[in-house]
């Protein structure tokens, strides 16, 4: 199991997470991490460019900021990606910390929490196990289930190599 995937499973075992639709806010509570849904206008004018979120730490205090303009279910991809940033790419030693989440960016840090988002959300156990519950196993039906968007569905079903049709 590579880290990506033992950070993400470790942060769901102790947080004794067994539902499909994993509840961000109550692990974000609990490690001390504030979520702030916000306009980002100034911010991807700034940068000239789209931004899905942000983790930013700054005198111990950890936020994860979210574009509210994205729909809830890519809000949510979001806040597991910066968990993911949080868990895999944030110097724990540093005061002030800053990574911000340009849509569209590529690099092996962005996979990184992308990967990590994937697990959190929809761990490769659970899914296969609803897969298998179901008698047509479709992006949207495995996307309502977890609480995730028809995208990052179809993204984590073909990393999986998992068969499915779209409805």
């Amino acid at each position: 199991m590579d880290t990506t995937v033992k950070s993400a499973f470790d942060l769901l075992e102790q947080y004794e997470m067994t539902n499909t639709s994993v509840d961000l806010e109550k692990i974000c509570k609990e490690l001390g991490i504030n979520i702030h849904i916000m306009n980002l206008d100034k911010l991807e004018k700034k940068h000239c460019r789209q931004i899905s979120g942000a983790l930013f730490i700054s005198d111990g205090k950890k936020n994860i900021i979210v574009n509210e303009k994205d729909v809830p279910a890519r809000q949510r991809f979001t806040i597991a990606h910066e968990l993911g940033h949080y868990f895999l790419h944030h110097d724990k030693n540093s005061e002030k910390d800053a990574i911000i989440s340009f849509r569209g960016e590529r690099n092996n840090l962005e996979f990184q929490a992308d990967g990590f988002a994937a697990e959190l959300l929809m761990p490769e156990g659970r899914l296969r196990e609803e897969y298998k519950n179901l008698s047509v196993p479709s992006i949207s039906a495995l996307a309502k289930k977890f609480n995730v968007s028809n995208a990052a569905m179809h993204y984590r079903l073909d990393t999986l190599g998992m068969d499915y049709i779209h409805l």
